[in-house]
């Protein structure tokens, strides 16, 4: 029975790294906010490093910048997928000397 729960959450962690993605290919922020949501109160951003990196990236390429620096300095672990997403994000905003200077606190 443990087993199949496991599962169950992994298949809903990869669904919603599905719908984040689908959210920043087509730039719906307010949908994609909804799920971060989601994600918080299921604790996923703590335990799933994908999730995380999936949200910084769509909060990144759909121009809300803030929010992307906000919740990478929020996650446990950044990784240098985590950081690509920022940095990505700040050139594509047109703050090249953040991105190029990696300048975060």
């Amino acid at each position: 029975m443990v087993c199949r729960k496991s599962f169950w959450t992994f298949e809903n962690d990869i669904r919603l790294v599905a719908e984040v993605r689908d959210c920043t290919m087509s730039k719906d922020l307010q949908k994609g906010s909804k799920l971060h949501a989601d994600a918080l109160k299921r604790g996923l951003l703590e335990t799933n490093r994908f999730v995380g990196n999936t949200l910084v990236n769509m909060y990144a390429k759909c121009g809300d910048i803030a929010k992307a620096q906000e919740l990478f300095d929020k996650l446990p672990i950044q990784d240098i997928v985590t950081w690509t997403a920022l940095v990505i994000g700040y050139a594509e905003c047109g703050n090249y000397m953040k991105s190029i200077r990696g300048s975060f606190s």
